[in-house]
């Protein structure tokens, strides 16, 4: 019954936290049209690329995204259609977070860097294709206790959002490599995601991805600050001891995402967008802590996503109109 209670309590504070975004203005946010178009006519796209690209580069075109559109269209207006996957994407990274952080402060931490990491900003308002796998993927994690079938979730979220089927190489390597040492996995990984930027155009064209395109042009550019902060980060995690890490299990999935990200940092477009799928993990993994020193870096890594949030958001997610309301 206290669980009911304490479960009900994060689900108003997630229902709050959603509708909070949900007051922003769709003008403010970058790529609303274009899921407005998916939202209108996504039988037509559908019917486009089958036609267009085949088959097998159809399945690959996340045709899964379009018939989730195609069935909310015949429920509700299509207009409110973007507006729902972000209140759902956001209501589900809001409860994840308050069910997995324990301690009020580092909760409220987490609720602070799911609004200001630009990252999960992204993920809960524009990018929606990629943020709805990831809010289904946080409930399979939540609900499965066994190891294989958040794989094979990784798997067919892939045809909600492409992404996903990088996902899945890299969980199930995590599944093969698991009883071996913390550091021989991170090597086996990077490696893997050196492998994966060297061919990931020429698969992606194989199989009829439309990213490819939108990436293979692609400036990799980067200070290297978030480089220095995500490594930073690993070093943090990898700290805590074999033992420890292996008591909590989104400990292994953190630790994949920051290593892909960081392998992929400087030769790859790709390492951004992948980043974000894995957001949740880390941040619950950094959370996870009683020691000073990650106290320390927890704080710090809030004043550096604070620091840098407006520039970010306003290079990545939001419209010129919303430049003069910050």
């Amino acid at each position: 019954m206290k669980q009911k209670k304490v479960n009900f309590s994060y689900m108003l504070i997630a229902f709050l936290y959603a509708f909070a975004l949900f007051l922003i203005p769709e003008t403010f946010l970058r790529d609303r049209n274009w899921y407005l178009i998916y939202a209108t006519n996504p039988e037509e796209i559908f019917n486009r690329y089958l036609n267009n690209d085949g088959i097998i580069s159809t399945l690959f075109n996340e045709p899964f995204f379009l018939g989730l559109n195609y069935i909310l269209k015949q429920i509700v207006n299509p207009e409110i259609i973007p507006v729902l996957l972000s209140f759902f994407i956001s209501f589900v990274l809001v409860f994840f977070m308050l069910r997995e952080v324990k301690g009020f402060w580092l909760k409220f931490i987490s609720l602070l860097y799911l609004t200001f990491i630009p990252f999960c900003f992204h993920l809960q308002l524009v990018i929606l294709r990629q943020g709805l796998p990831v809010a289904i993927f946080l409930i399979v994690m939540m609900l499965s206790k066994k190891e294989r079938t958040p794989i094979i979730a990784t798997f067919i979220l892939g045809f909600i959002h492409s992404s996903f089927f990088i996902v899945f190489l890299f969980m199930l390597i995590l599944y093969f490599i698991k009883n071996i040492k913390y550091s021989s996995q991170i090597i086996i990984i990077t490696i893997v995601s050196i492998l994966f930027s060297a061919s990931s155009f020429f698969v992606g064209k194989l199989l009829g991805f439309r990213q490819v395109d939108l990436y293979k042009d692609a400036i990799r550019s980067g200070s290297g600050l978030s480089f220095l902060l995500y490594s930073g980060l690993l070093c943090l995690i990898l700290t805590r001891g074999e033992g420890f890490l292996k008591s909590y299990r989104y400990y292994s999935v953190a630790i994949v995402g920051l290593t892909v990200y960081l392998s992929l940092y400087f030769v790859s477009p790709f390492a951004g967008r992948l980043i974000a799928s894995f957001m949740p993990f880390i941040i619950c993994s950094l959370l996870r802590t009683n020691k000073l020193i990650s106290y320390v870096v927890i704080i710090l890594f809030l004043l550096l996503n604070l620091f840098t949030f407006k520039d970010a958001v306003l290079s990545n997610s939001l419209t010129e109109e919303a430049r003069f309301f910050l």
